[in-house]
């Protein structure tokens, strides 16, 4: 299909980096909060988060999601109640869309209002009565006890002060910072500075309780494994996924279109069928067994089988997974196989 467009004075320029690198892998609603916000970024108007949903038909808590994950992307940066969209570069080229457009670097700015409780940044604390507050309130106390021996060190009075806005400031109780310190420890984060821009962006998301984050964080490690083990068995080692890579094994996980062990099932089938690794080919095969229901060793067999008497039935075959000698299958030594590929394939914990 031919794709042409009319030359218009009034267009919004995306590069196509963007296009082609971060919008395959961003949820839909954040790719549209980003060209809106980029549309609207040379107009000297103010908007804020709930002025963009409603625009848009979105939450408004959809549209502080989006900038965070653009910022966390280093699309854009966040400065008070100000979003400057930072320069998206064409890797083939080196250069920026900016520059091959203007000759020069240009980060357009829109106005986008932040929470009122985070729109001035933390308050202006007085160390000594920081510490003060903190030696007259006992759960105070042992949260930073307790938080310097999480870090490895000694607070500075202002590494303290931060700690402690946290509490004053975003509300946190002092079980939710000490969650805080851990999750961004392991991770291996302990810079301060880090931490706060955690804890607003936790804030943010209305992550304010241990059940609530222990939630997240279970989510965020389960997904991070559930990839680590995806690219261990599809052999991706030693190099970073590509984003239509990424943007199959996301959808695999957050739609729960397959476990581990369908996804060996179709790589082995895939690879079988082409000799070679194709996510295309994968995700169609874990598409139809999700659509169908598909989801254990006898389903899979009996699909295959079923596929086989159609492809005998109906010459010449022009479709469905082509399996050869079905009737030779040893089912237990296949379902033990996989189990034993699939151990492997589990990362140590």
């Amino acid at each position: 299909m031919a794709i042409f467009i009319n030359k218009n004075e009034e267009s919004t320029a995306i590069a196509n980096s963007f296009i082609d690198k971060y919008l395959p892998i961003a949820k839909p609603e954040y790719v549209v909060v980003y060209i809106f916000a980029l549309r609207h970024a040379f107009d000297n108007k103010d908007w804020s988060d709930r002025d963009i949903a409603s625009r848009l038909g979105i939450n408004a808590d959809c549209v502080k999601q989006a900038f965070e994950y653009w910022r966390q992307m280093g699309l854009v940066s966040v400065s008070k109640n100000t979003i400057t969209f930072e320069p998206v570069y064409d890797e083939s080229r080196n250069v920026s869309l900016q520059s091959r457009t203007s000759g020069k670097d240009v980060m357009p700015q829109t106005s986008y209002s932040l929470p009122d409780s985070l729109l001035s940044g933390p308050p202006e604390y007085n160390s000594a009565d920081v510490f003060k507050s903190i030696s007259s309130d006992k759960n105070l106390k042992e949260m930073f006890d307790i938080a310097q021996t999480i870090l490895g060190k000694n607070l500075t009075p202002n590494e303290a002060v931060t700690l402690y806005s946290f509490c004053d400031w975003l509300g946190f109780k002092t079980e939710v910072v000490l969650l805080l310190l851990e999750y961004c420890v392991s991770q291996n984060k302990k810079s301060l500075k880090y931490i706060e821009k955690v804890a607003i962006s936790w804030h943010e998301m209305n992550l304010v309780s241990v059940e609530a984050i222990d939630d997240y964080i279970n989510t965020q490690k389960q997904r991070k494994n559930f990839i680590y083990s995806v690219c261990k068995m599809l052999g991706i080692e030693n190099r970073r996924l590509t984003p239509t890579e990424q943007k199959y094994i996301n959808d695999w996980h957050d739609n729960r279109i397959a476990t581990l062990d369908m996804i060996a099932y179709a790589y082995d089938e895939c690879v079988s069928q082409t000799g070679k690794l194709a996510m295309a080919y994968i995700d169609k095969i874990l598409k139809r067994w999700h659509s169908q229901g598909i989801t254990t060793p006898e389903q899979i067999l009996a699909d295959k089988k079923n596929h086989m008497s159609n492809r005998t039935s109906a010459k010449p075959a022009t479709a469905g997974l082509q399996i050869n000698n079905t009737d030779k299958y040893d089912f237990d030594k296949m379902r033990k196989q996989a189990a034993q590929n699939l151990k492997e394939y589990l990362p140590n914990k």
